[in-house]
């Protein structure tokens, strides 16, 4: 019941994108899981790294290996195997292995490297499955062309039908033989043209595509085929024999009963799946529009000025930059710009379209961006707030961090310390480690363009660039705080060094604390009491003797799932004043915009960060320590032969957090050693208290 418990908090569904893994096996994978987990879970890509050096247990709910490979999978992934026996085991995670993932799942694996012999591959597995996961061959079958992929059916346990893209796949042999592996689909060929013969006769059976297995406390569900394949994105690719798009026909005709299908066996793992497509990622780019207060803006002269090198025709400019091709329109009624239509490029290569005002205008109409209205946030953006002069916003992008900093010659079209970008639907969202971030509709997703000086003007010291995540944190903590009037009782924290956490409303509920009057949650109930809400993440690089940054977030503002955010508090918040005698409509707390909480945000980071330059940090931190969860934490330093040590501060040279070393046995009582912790350079688990050295494959 505690591990079920515990799963309930977790919100992250990763795919394994290491080097073992096909990149378009993934990129399939993602789509498939999408369309039918959103949004209930944050699907996003991991690597080898991250999983051998970041805390991610705690935070996932699924891991997902999927390829075409299994002898690299086995002979590949000896060092995150441990890792991902434990997430199951003990954490009572759900592993999901698609075609190489799933042999990746069994205790032996064999392989035919053509279609009459077969190999035994004895790297290191994951065992969930005990026994025998054999690959199944066609005849003249080459696992590397898709000229050879044919179609399967599944005869599933419900007594349906399910085709799957095939190219090379396992079988799960003789699973009657274990009480906790479950058959959820045969293949219903076997016995004509697959080859899957062995020296073993009183094998019971041998045609298995599909398992669920039990293993401690969590569940792996492994899948021989690939039926993760979308034949539409199949499809859509240039190179095709006639018989390959035949095939891709017959698996289109086929696919809802796919999907139907993955969401069975997915919630028969445990997960929790949609009834619908949301069509996350699948849907195509839209146009960036480019606002500003006023059409007289300077730094919109600036920007056109700095274009006509880019010039094509009257009010249309093309630049190709290091990454990206933007195709950039002067008028939001421009008639080239509406001839244009995004393709379902899912892999999202094609130019970027912008549009800017024109002489006569200011903010993108309504009309064209309904789910944010630029007029809005400039109304509530302070008058001296520099940051976001320039406001870029599109309704689908691929990534706004990522636009910015892999295309240089685009962003230096902008004055500093003038553009904000902001974004409904992130697709390729840039996360940490290399892996791709997709955040739900409703995340507030934007990314703020500054400089940052390499000294102090006051001390004449060096700036540490690791303050940019604190200042960035305390400025969203403060946007929510600030919002408006009962906002300050949103129950949000500091998670150092760069998250905001919040009260998950089950521990709220389940210990009967009230809004008003809340006390403190002990530091030894943190795992139960809150779950992340937002995050950051800074890129800089030197720039005319300064620091170039990007400072991207993502804030659980208003979306329904797969985690907290800040309306489900203010609703809540509202019931509980709704049940006071004196209640009135007028104390009733206002529902979040998009427009305004950003408008905020980033009036709060602007004056953080001036406040910063101008005064040092000491100011700044004594904000938050007011706002952070981690004032008189004892932890466990891993890397110091697992000391016990407080926290009581952080630097103000470095930003390294302060932890004083306890005496054995104590809680008060130092041994006078102090440990600074670089932020850069630990792994935190807040939920265990232990910091440790991070570790790099």
């Amino acid at each position: 019941m505690e591990q079920a418990k515990h799963r309930a908090h977790t919100i992250n569904l990763l795919v394994y994108s290491g080097e073992e893994a096909s990149s378009a096996c993934v990129h399939h994978a993602v789509e498939t899981l999408k369309c039918v987990l959103e949004p209930y879970y944050a699907v996003t890509t991991v690597s080898k790294k991250a999983l051998l050096s970041e805390p991610w247990m705690t935070k996932t709910s699924a891991l997902v290996f999927v390829g075409d490979s299994d002898q690299l999978y086995t002979q590949g992934c000896g060092s995150v195997v441990s890792k991902i026996q434990d997430f199951v085991r003990q954490e009572g995670g759900v592993f999901i292995g698609m075609c190489a993932g799933g042999t990746l799942g069994a205790s032996r694996c064999e392989i035919y490297s053509d279609t009459s012999t077969m190999r035994v591959f004895r790297g290191k597995t994951l065992c969930f499955y005990p026994g025998v996961a054999r690959d199944l061959a066609f005849p003249n079958a080459e696992s590397k062309s898709h000229h050879s992929a044919k179609v399967v059916t599944l005869n599933t346990d419900n007594g349906t039908n399910v085709k799957s893209y095939y190219k090379s796949a396992c079988s799960f042999i003789s699973p009657e033989s274990y009480g906790n592996v479950e058959v959820l689909a045969r293949y219903s060929e076997v016995k004509g043209e697959m080859v899957i013969e062995a020296e073993d006769k009183n094998e019971e059976s041998r045609d298995a595509a599909v398992v669920l297995c039990k293993d401690g406390a969590g569940t792996a569900l492994l899948i021989g085929p690939q039926l993760e394949k979308v034949p539409e994105i199949l499809l859509a690719q240039k190179e095709r024999s006639a018989y390959e798009t035949c095939v891709l026909k017959e698996l289109t005709w086929d696919n809802e009963n796919r999907k139907k299908f993955l969401r069975n066996i997915f919630a028969r793992a445990g997960l929790k799946v949609n009834t619908y497509d949301c069509g996350a990622g699948a849907v195509p780019l839209t146009p960036i529009y480019l606002s500003v207060n006023e059409s007289s803006s300077p730094k919109l002269k600036q920007l056109k000025a700095r274009l006509n090198s880019y010039f094509v025709s009257p009010n249309h400019y093309n630049l190709k930059s290091s990454v990206d091709e933007f195709e950039i329109y002067e008028g939001f009624e421009n008639s080239e710009m509406r001839r244009y239509t995004s393709t379902l490029n899912r892999t999202y290569s094609e130019p970027k379209v912008v549009v800017l005002p024109n002489d006569n205008e200011s903010c993108a109409p309504f009309a064209n961006t309904p789910l944010f209205d630029a007029a809005k946030f400039f109304k509530n953006k302070w008058s001296n707030t520099e940051y976001g002069s320039i406001l870029l916003y599109g309704e689908v992008v691929t990534s706004t961090s990522a636009i910015l900093d892999s295309n240089e010659s685009f962003l230096s079209l902008f004055p500093q310390n003038s553009v904000v970008f902001m974004s409904t639907n992130q697709v390729k969202g840039k996360g940490r480690g290399g892996n791709v971030w997709v955040g739900p509709v409703g995340t507030l997703a934007t990314t703020i363009s500054t400089t940052f000086p390499l000294v102090s003007p006051v001390t004449g010291k060096p700036f540490s660039i690791a303050f940019i995540q604190y200042l960035s944190s305390l400025a969203l903590c403060k946007a929510v705080k600030t919002y408006a009037s009962g906002y300050e009782n949103i129950p949000v924290k500091i998670k150092w060094p760069n998250d905001l956490y919040i009260m998950d409303p089950q521990y709220y509920f389940n210990n009967k604390l009230g809004i008003f009057d809340m006390k403190p949650v002990p530091l030894t109930d943190m795992e139960p009491s809150y779950v992340k809400c937002a995050g950051t993440m800074v890129n800089s690089r030197p720039l005319d003797g300064a620091y170039s940054i990007l400072v991207g977030t993502g804030l659980n503002a208003t979306n329904l799932a797969p985690s907290v955010s800040i309306q489900l508090w203010v609703d809540i918040i509202n019931d509980e004043l709704r049940k006071k005698k004196n209640f009135a409509e007028k104390d009733l707390l206002a529902a979040v915009e998009h427009e305004k909480l950003l408008a905020m945000y980033v009036n709060h980071l602007n004056a953080i960060m001036d406040s910063f330059i101008h005064e040092g940090p000491k100011g700044v931190l004594n904000e938050y320590y007011q706002h952070w969860l981690h004032s008189s934490q004892i932890i466990t330093l891993t890397e110091c032969n697992s000391v016990r040590a407080k926290i009581v501060g952080i630097t103000e040279d470095y930003g390294y957090l302060i932890a004083k070393e306890l005496m054995i046995g104590s809680d008060d009582f130092f041994t006078g050693t102090v440990h600074h912790l670089r932020p850069d350079g630990n792994t935190f688990d807040i939920f265990k208290g232990l910091i440790s050295k991070k570790v790099y494959s």
